[in-house]
């Protein structure tokens, strides 16, 4: 037994539905990627902290040895002072990424309901679903711009999340190595 004849429009539309939902997923994905940076970040900032206060306590307890760095000497606590600066700035730029990345809210919504019941009411359904067929795919052209600044910024927020994370481990590495 053979499926029935579909119609070349019934094929696009479920398509064009499919990349639609598919869009929409994306975009919810990044925006949980742009706040797990944020929140990962938090935590990094806040282990720092400990670090840089650990590292007061044990400068009150005895001397704490000076590194030598190629031909730099500097001191520990210079040296864990200078990462947590880094660590925060980078804080910053995170926090203004993730921000850039969920402005990004201008999206093309298609297809608007009241439109279509003023205008489309009374049209044979094939036609509607040429239109709405079309404006979908035209919408999914415009959006593919803003998923796509909203993926160049919320990369750029894993990317100093990453960045952040090595500070902390050379913050960590400093303290406890000298």
């Amino acid at each position: 037994m053979s499926a029935p004849p579909t119609n070349s429009i019934d094929v696009i539309f479920d398509l064009a539905k499919g990349r639609i939902d598919e869009q929409n997923a994306r975009i919810t994905t990044l925006d949980s990627k742009a706040n797990f940076g944020v929140v990962s970040s938090i935590l990094l900032i806040s282990s720092a902290v400990g670090l840089r206060s650990a590292l007061a306590t044990a400068q009150k307890a005895g001397p704490v040895t000076d590194v030598e760095i190629a031909a730099w000497k500097l001191s520990v606590a210079g040296l864990i002072n200078c990462l947590s600066v880094s660590a925060l700035a980078l804080f910053l730029v995170i926090v203004f990424c993730a921000f850039r990345a969920y402005q990004l809210r201008q999206y093309t919504v298609v297809p608007d309901v009241e439109a279509l019941l003023t205008y489309y009411l009374d049209t044979p359904a094939a036609d509607t679903k040429k239109t709405v067929t079309a404006t979908w795919c035209e919408a999914l052209g415009e959006n593919e711009k803003t998923v796509t600044s909203k993926v160049r910024w919320t990369r750029a927020v894993l990317i100093c999340l990453m960045v952040q994370a090595a500070l902390l481990v050379l913050m960590a590495l400093a303290q406890f190595a000298f």
